[in-house]
This record gives C-alpha cells, sequence and structure tokens, in this order.
C-alpha cells in the first residue's frame, strides 16, 4: 500500500475549495445568525409560559374568605386577582403585558399575556420584533375553614 505525503495532497489542488468555502461562509453565518434568533424566541417563550402560570397560580391570594365561607365555595375578589397576577407577571418578565384576565365563575380565571421579542438577524427578513402569547386558566377551591 502506498501513501502520499500529506503536502503533495495540498499541492495538487488549485484553490477550488478556498473559493468555495469563501463564496459560502456568508451564507453559514447568516443560517447560525437565524437558529440564534429563534432559540431566543423560544427561550422568552418559555420564560413567559413559566410567567404566566406563576401569575395565574398567585389568584389564591385573592381569595376573598368572608365571602367564601358565607356562601361555601370559593368567590375571588377579581380586582385583587388581576392585580396580583399583573404584579407576578411583571417579576418574573419586566417586558410582559397582560392581553386580557376574564373570571368565567366566581371562582376562575383565564389570563392571557403577551411579550414582544426584538430581533437582530431576522430584520434581514423584515421582522423587527416578534409578538409571543401565552394563555393560563386557573381555578380555585374552597373546602371551608
Amino acid at each position: 500500500m502506498r501513501f502520499t505525503k500529506p503536502m503533495s495532497v495540498i499541492d495538487n489542488q488549485s484553490g477550488n475549495i478556498m473559493v468555495l468555502f469563501c463564496c459560502l461562509m456568508p451564507v453559514f453565518l447568516a443560517f447560525m445568525g437565524i437558529v440564534m434568533d429563534f432559540a431566543w424566541i423560544m427561550h422568552n417563550e418559555m420564560l413567559l409560559d413559566e410567567a404566566t402560570q406563576a401569575a395565574g397560580d398567585s389568584i389564591i391570594l385573592a381569595l376573598d374568605i368572608g365571602q367564601s365561607s358565607a356562601l361555601g365555595l370559593a368567590v375571588l375578589d377579581q380586582d385583587k386577582a388581576e392585580e396580583m397576577a399583573t404584579s407576578y407577571l411583571q417579576k418574573n418578565v419586566e417586558t410582559a403585558q397582560v392581553v386580557a384576565c376574564e373570571f368565567p365563575n366566581p371562582n376562575e380565571m383565564t389570563l392571557n399575556t403577551k411579550v414582544v421579542i426584538p430581533t437582530v438577524f431576522l430584520r434581514l427578513f423584515d421582522m423587527e420584533t416578534v409578538e409571543v402569547t401565552s394563555k393560563t386558566f386557573s381555578k380555585v377551591t374552597y373546602t371551608g375553614g
């Protein structure tokens, strides 16, 4: 078996690989940048989901004990529930906003949130920002006491 010398392999090339590499480098960099933007968007989406869930769980602090014990079922103070949910959301994700806070029943709350994420490389495709939304449903039960 015959082995070729490493330098003879390089000497036989006419420079095509170098030209191809230089031409494809901007494409590789743009692809990497777009992948990084999508990773940033997904990271912020997970943060918003967790913050929205924490804000939804905070409605237990808005339970109106007096009215709940009188009626025998959980009743939320709606103003306090919305205030607590907004407070918890802002503590976890500062740029997040409450889109809607609805109370289908006296002991239930549906919370819709959004956050606007600035992009870097997606601006090449005329996408300055991306809006991510999240939704959670919370229900409080009262067992008496």
